[in-house]
């Protein structure tokens, strides 16, 4: 279950497209957010079509959804792991009963951080020693494999996850054998090997003013799409 978290000082509360709690900075605390980024430099976030195209060699497929992700990050943890003293600051990023700010501008970078160090390091290292294609975008990990995924090695996955300090929301969980099923993930349907733009995609693509902003941006997210398989 979501933590209902009070409103952190400096923030706005609002509720986002979906329904989602998030925070809304106020000037000051974004500017103590893009000057905490500027300190600790360009982070490297994975690409969409990067966490998609070492798997399309794979026939069995596992996507996982962290439970909470954000809400398992906490300023302690954050600290020492990563080696950035916040100090009185990291109330502007960390809820006081622990996790980040959802809606905070440095979010996002501190995530990807704290998962580099912990949950990749273990998830990376059992599935190179277990012939599994791993790949991480924000909260979803996909493993892949030319053979299938047993009971054994899903559960010692769920305990790498464990290990990284994160839990694995398990109403999100699928497996498939993508000979017999599709599976999406990052936005693109996966079949035989083959990645392609969602249903959901192209009813927007359609329904887009031809020639307009939105409508070549979707047009070249469809070309990534498709240059995937080649």
């Amino acid at each position: 279950m979501t933590i209902n978290h009070l409103t952190p000082p400096g923030f706005f509360r609002r509720r986002g497209p979906k329904g989602r709690i998030v925070f809304e900075p106020s000037e000051e605390v974004s500017l103590i957010h893009k000057e905490f980024l500027m300190g600790i430099g360009k982070v490297h976030f994975p690409d969409q079509c990067d966490c998609v195209r070492p798997h399309l060699k794979n026939r069995f497929f596992l996507k996982i959804d962290l439970r909470d992700a954000y809400d398992s990050v906490s300023a302690f943890d954050a600290e020492v792991i990563l080696d950035l003293p916040f100090g009185d600051d990291w109330v502007y990023f960390f809820h006081q009963n622990g996790g980040l700010i959802q809606g905070a501008p440095a979010s996002p970078a501190l995530f990807n951080l704290y998962c580099g160090e912990t949950l990749d390091r273990y998830l990376e290292e059992y599935s190179y020693v277990n012939c599994l294609t791993y790949t991480r975008y924000v909260d979803d990990l996909f493993f892949s494999s030319q053979g299938r995924i047993g009971k054994k090695r899903r559960w010692a996955i769920r305990d790498a996850v464990r290990k990284g300090g994160f839990l694995v929301n398990e109403k999100k969980t699928m497996l498939v054998d993508n000979k017999h099923a599709k599976i999406t993930y990052v936005g693109m349907k996966i079949y035989r090997g083959i990645a392609r733009p969602t249903r959901e995609f192209l009813v927007k693509l359609r329904d887009a003013e031809e020639g307009s902003h939105k409508h070549k941006g979707l047009l070249e997210w469809k070309k990534r799409v498709l240059a995937v398989n080649t």
